[in-house]
């Protein structure tokens, strides 16, 4: 059945698909216009209003939504906080403990310092430190002095033999020996005769060679202290003796190990000079000069200081000038050849005996 009411007709089908909310394109392709009633027409609007409406109302869905989200995970928060607190004693009891050492930390004042116990481990710990590294430091040092000592020993060698070289002979060990029969003696030492050789010709020019050695006229120029004269290890140092520069070093005047030292054996004689020529043991072979460290008349001016050896070396009493040094372990010794040499504590004492002899044919090798 159609029903006419305007320039188109309208179907009951059609009526039924407007009042279901459906736009009718079939009327409108058939080029028919739709009669629509005024609750359709009201419908209809409300549809065209909502469809605007939608993108603001998924918005206003979406906050909502996002919000109900944000909502349950607070209180699922809330809810597993609940389950920690009340289930969870390990979380529980560190979380007190922390806020109890926090209280306490802000309570009490942090300490800064040591113990008494760390302050003695720590002090003896740096002694341990030290007791390792005192010796160390004492051998590198001696090391270091002893090289010193040889290389004095060394100027005093190349000084003789520069004097030989001008005079033919060494210098005479002692110029007129003082004794209790003639005290007046000059007693003047080989080391003086020296002087010019080791670039001190100005104190050579001031002694006076006709007085003795312990004169009023020399005690100016004997008081001088001359470096190459004395040991670096020696304890006495640069000390005077007796108002007199010191000599830690002395002229072999022969031994007593083996025989009397009559006549005299070495090649530092009293108002006696020797020669290389003399020497025929061999000039690497026989002792010249050697260290007598610490004897209270070693003066580079008095004639004393000579020896005939007696004892092993480092082992003569203090009254006795020996072959002696406080190195460890031996003495610095030079031998008429200029060549310095180590003499050790243990070397044989006929070896040593035949050192310090010039023509005694002893064995030139150590036994």
């Amino acid at each position: 059945m159609r029903i006419r009411d305007g320039p188109a007709a309208v179907t009951e089908h059609d009526r039924r698909n407007h009042s279901a909310g459906h736009c009718s394109c079939y009327n409108l392709l058939n080029g028919r216009w739709p009669v629509l009633g005024r609750q359709e027409r009201e419908g209809l609007d409300r549809q065209v209003r909502e469809s605007e409406d939608l993108p603001a109302r998924s918005m206003q869905a979406s906050s909502r939504g996002r919000a109900r989200v944000v909502l349950a995970a607070l209180k699922g928060g809330d809810q597993m906080r609940r389950s920690l607190r009340a289930n969870n004693w390990l979380f529980y009891g560190m979380r007190s403990g922390l806020s109890g050492l926090r209280q306490r930390a802000v309570r009490q004042p942090l300490s800064i310092g040591f113990s008494l116990v760390e302050l003695l481990v720590a002090v003896t710990l740096i002694g341990i430190l030290l007791g390792l590294l005192l010796p160390a430091i004492q051998t590198t040092r001696e090391v270091a002095r002893k090289t010193q000592c040889q290389n004095h020993l060394h100027e005093i060698g190349i000084a003789l033999l520069a004097y030989h070289n001008d005079l033919q002979a060494f210098p005479t060990g002692c110029l007129e020996w003082r004794s209790p029969a003639n005290p007046t003696q000059r007693q003047l030492a080989w080391s003086a005769f020296l002087l010019p050789y080791l670039d001190e010709q100005a104190l050579f020019d001031s002694l006076e060679l006709s007085m003795p050695f312990d004169s009023l006229e020399n005690s100016s120029a004997a008081s001088r202290v001359i470096p190459v004269f004395v040991c670096p290890t020696g304890s006495r140092g640069t000390q005077l003796e007796a108002g007199r520069g010191p000599c830690d070093y002395g002229g072999i005047y022969g031994e007593r190990i083996q025989s009397p030292n009559h006549p005299p054996k070495g090649s530092m004689l009293i108002d006696e000079v020797i020669r290389l020529s003399q020497i025929t043991d061999g000039s690497s072979h026989t002792l010249i000069v050697a260290e007598d460290s610490g004897f209270a008349d070693g003066q580079w001016i008095n004639g004393r200081n000579i020896f005939d050896q007696a004892f092993a070396i480092n082992t003569s009493p203090d009254f006795e000038n020996d072959i002696r040094s406080e190195h460890p372990g031996g003495a610095v010794s030079l031998l008429a050849d200029g060549r310095v040499q180590f003499l050790t504590e243990n070397i044989n004492l006929t070896y040593l005996a035949g050192l310090c002899t010039r023509a005694g044919a002893e064995s030139t090798h150590e036994r």
